[in-house]
């Protein structure tokens, strides 16, 4: 069996694809030829440049706590959601919350947490001395 560059092609029989006759050609013609009429090396190296874009960076955004709203005497409250897993009767107590503090609406963020808008400003401290929200597993203010 023969070797070199285009032994592979050979075992093709009359098959011989446009790669088989570049390599073919290869052989028979050599590489200097091929550089001649391309005018540079086929293979040349060029070092990569260093990555010079730089991400901003990300400003994560505070939904947790107590926040006024555009709207005059309205709050929105946003609450921590621990690895972001509620239990059924937890999603029942949210939905009260919702239904008597901020109209029946309730929002859940991209990091899994909950947010009441339209919470009046006068019910705000109520909403946060509820035993659900002071007593238990969701905080305003994790880890403070």
């Amino acid at each position: 069996m023969a070797s070199g560059p285009g032994s592979r092609c050979r075992s093709m029989g009359n098959n011989i694809t446009k790669v088989c006759k570049n390599v073919w050609r290869r052989e028979r013609e050599g590489l200097k030829t091929e550089v001649a009429q391309i005018g540079s090396p086929p293979c040349t190296y060029t070092p990569h440049t260093p990555h010079t874009h730089t991400e901003p960076a990300f400003a994560r955004r505070d939904y947790l706590g107590v926040h006024t709203q555009k709207q005059a005497g309205q709050s929105w409250v946003g609450l921590h959601v621990p690895v972001g897993r509620f239990r059924a009767f937890e999603i029942h107590e949210l939905g009260r919350l919702a239904e008597q503090y901020s109209g029946g609406e309730m929002r859940l963020t991209v990091e899994q947490n909950v947010i009441f808008p339209n919470v009046k400003d006068e019910e705000v401290a109520a909403l946060l001395a509820d035993p659900f929200v002071a007593g238990g597993r969701f905080k305003v203010n994790p880890g403070k």
